[in-house]
């Protein structure tokens, strides 16, 4: 009987030494990772603080009258280029915009659509163009 239990220890701290080192492989490894994802979130970090702050009103809307200077006669006048306007609104999309003025900025490039289309010959899109145009200066007196 004591024989017996005699081969079982035998082996029992050669099993206790290769749980051990595999436990020990294991923290290590994920360790390893844990500093890898670390690292990962660190640099996300850096690069959110280096972010430009967000445009001012101001910035904004003197950006937006210099670019629609050249819209005007064309929405009063029903003529002009539809290749400078498209001009125009690719300017107008391509513009930083605060979170106060987004839904005026999505207006004005929904507007300037119209009047594109207007031009290249819609009738009912240059009249919808004026009216959303005429609106828009009537709430937001800095546009002209």
């Amino acid at each position: 009987m004591f024989g017996r239990a005699k081969k079982h220890l035998m082996w029992f701290p050669f099993l206790l030494v290769a749980v051990t080192v595999v436990l020990a492989v294991t923290i290590v490894v994920v360790d390893q990772n844990r500093n890898e994802s670390l690292e990962e979130i660190a640099e996300v970090l850096e690069v959110v603080e280096n972010v430009e702050p967000a445009v001012t009103d101001e910035d904004y809307q003197s950006s937006v009258a210099a670019v629609l200077a050249p819209l005007w006669p064309a929405v009063e006048s029903g003529e002009g280029s539809a290749y400078e306007l498209t001009m125009v609104r690719d300017e107008l999309v391509a513009m930083k915009v605060s979170a106060e003025a987004r839904d005026v900025h999505i207006r004005l490039v929904a507007a300037t659509n119209q009047l594109i289309n207007g031009l290249e010959g819609d009738p009912v899109a240059f009249a919808d163009a004026q009216v959303r145009f005429a609106e828009l200066e009537t709430t937001h007196v800095w546009l002209k």
